[in-house]
Order: C-alpha cells, then structure tokens, then sequence
C-alpha cells in the first residue's frame, strides 16, 4: 500500500484520486451496483496515474436485498458508514462514506478514529464526531476539509447528492 510505504500523499493527488473514484462509483451506480467495500486496497493505479476500483466481492445490485445478516455485517469497519454499522442496509451515500475515510487516510495516513477492539471502534464512528481534516493536517485546505466533513456527515442525507456533485466540488 503506498501510504504505508511512502507516507500520506500529496492533496491535488489525493482529489484527482477521489474524483477518479467517484466517477467510476458513479458508473457502477448507473449499472445499478454498489460497492459496499471501498478501502485504500480496493483502489489500484494505473501507470497513467490514475484510480481504479476493484473488489466487487461485497458488491450488490442496489434493489437486491442485502448481504448483511442479523448480528453480522460484512466490510472494513474503519470504512463503514454509521448507518451500516448500526445495522441498515448499505446504499451509495454508504461508498460515499468510505470514500470520504478513504480521502483521509490517504491524505494524512491514519484513520478518523483508533481502537483495539472492534466494538469501540464501531462506536466512536457511529457516535463520536468525526474529527477536521485540518485539525490533523492543519495545511489541507478548506475546500478539502469541507469535502471530507460532507462526504462523511452521519446522516446520509447531509452527505453530497450524487457522484457528479462530488466530482464538480473536487473541479472548483
């Protein structure tokens, strides 16, 4: 993983990668699929510097019923969005989330919340407030900050609308 290996990476290219992603998220959402699992090692560059989603192993068309079972939910729990990790089924804002988490772990290498234990874990994301991109990168800029606190708001309908509205916040 090139964050391990190298550090966090530049802001322009963690927002071309975000944009890269939202555009294919967008185009397996137009197919009526959603990811369910999108995580830094679900993203491959191309050598042409570009990003691409794969791992659709927890992916499901979006009016099937859902994967998760009573008492058991599939995914990466720093990725999970608080809807999912309270047991509802995931839809796209949920990849919105993750994408969200993703832009921070990539821009500052660590996750929005730590523990040990799985459970506590779940917790602070499901009821602590998720912390500012700028109070742990104090040079991202505002438009950054405002992106990931959007992309990552607990109730879904305070994240952003649809892909193509992430794509034009990341192109202003």
């Amino acid at each position: 993983e090139v964050v391990r290996l190298e550090g966090p990476l530049p802001e322009g290219q963690v927002l071309q990668h975000v944009r890269d992603v939202a555009r294919g998220l967008e185009a397996s959402l137009r197919e009526g699929i959603i990811h369910r699992d999108i995580k830094p090692r679900n993203l491959f560059l191309t050598a042409e510097d570009r990003v691409k989603v794969g791992d659709f192993g927890l992916a499901r068309i979006a009016d099937e019923t859902t994967l998760t079972e009573a008492g058991q939910v599939f995914g990466t729990p720093h990725f999970m969005s608080p809807e999912v990790l309270d047991g509802h089924p995931a839809d796209w804002r949920s990849d919105q989330y993750a994408l969200g988490v993703t832009m921070f772990y990539l821009l500052t290498g660590r996750y929005p919340f730590e523990s040990e234990s799985p459970e506590v874990l779940a917790r602070k994301y499901m009821n602590d407030p998720m912390p500012s991109l700028k109070g742990v990168l104090p040079d991202a800029s505002d438009a950054a900050d405002a992106l990931f606190r959007r992309m990552t708001s607990r109730a879904p309908g305070d994240r952003f609308g649809s892909y193509a509205e992430i794509v034009a916040a990341i192109s202003r």
